[in-house]
C-alpha cells in the first residue's frame, strides 16, 4: 500500500522541505479586496503579512474548497500511486477545511482512500506531524499507522503564538469586533 500525507498551506512547511519529505502541501486562499490568491502560488505569507500592518485592504483567508481538493486528492493519487492519503488540516476549531476534506474525501472514495486528520491545531505544530507521518509512509507504515503517527503527534504538540495586536484577527475573520474592542481595552 502507498500511503501519502496532504496538508494544507497553514501547516508553514517550507515547499522544498515538504518536496524533500513527500508531504503534498494544497493551498489555502487569500482574499484581498475583491481579489482572490492563492497562498504560495499568487501571495506569500511575508506579502499578507505587509498587507495586514498596512491596512489599506480588506484581508481574510478562506478554507479550500472541497472541489479543489477532490482535484488535488485525485492528481495526487495518480502522479503518485497513492492508495491511501492521509490528510491533515488546519484546527475545525478555526477554519472549515476539514469539512471541505471530509467532502472531498467521500468524493474520491471510488479512486483513492482517504482519511482526514483533524489536527486540533495549526502553523508548524501541524507541519511537523505531517513530516513524521510522511518519514513513517516512506518506512512502509500502513494509512492506519500513519494515521495514528500524525494524531499522536498533533495531539502531544502545543502552538503558542503572541500578536501585537486583535486587529489583524478582527480583520482576517478570525474574532468578531466584539472580541477585539474587548481585548484592546483589557491590556
Amino acid at each position: 500500500m502507498t500511503v501519502v500525507v496532504v496538508t494544507d498551506s497553514t501547516s508553514c512547511l517550507p515547499l522544498d522541505r515538504a518536496q524533500a519529505a513527500g508531504v503534498e502541501v494544497v493551498p489555502l486562499h487569500v482574499t484581498v479586496g475583491r481579489r482572490t490568491l492563492v497562498e504560495g502560488r499568487d501571495i506569500s505569507t511575508d506579502e499578507v503579512a505587509s498587507l495586514l500592518k498596512a491596512g489599506k485592504e480588506q484581508v481574510s483567508t478562506s478554507r479550500i474548497a472541497p472541489g479543489d481538493l477532490v482535484v488535488a486528492y485525485r492528481e495526487i493519487a495518480e502522479r503518485t500511486g497513492a492508495d491511501h492519503i492521509v490528510s491533515v488540516h488546519l484546527s475545525s476549531r478555526v477554519s472549515g477545511t476539514v469539512d471541505a476534506a471530509e467532502l472531498a474525501a467521500a468524493a474520491v472514495r471510488s479512486q483513492v482512500a482517504a482519511t482526514v486528520i483533524d489536527s486540533r491545531t495549526l502553523g508548524m505544530a501541524m507541519g511537523y506531524a505531517a513530516l513524521w507521518g510522511a518519514d513513517a509512509a516512506r518506512a512502509g507504515s500502513d494509512a492506519s499507522e500513519v494515521a495514528g503517527i500524525v494524531r499522536s503527534a498533533c495531539a502531544d504538540s502545543r502552538a503558542w503564538f503572541y500578536v501585537d495586536s486583535l486587529e489583524y484577527l478582527r480583520r482576517g475573520g478570525r474574532i468578531g469586533s466584539a472580541a477585539a474592542l474587548l481585548g484592546a481595552h483589557s491590556r
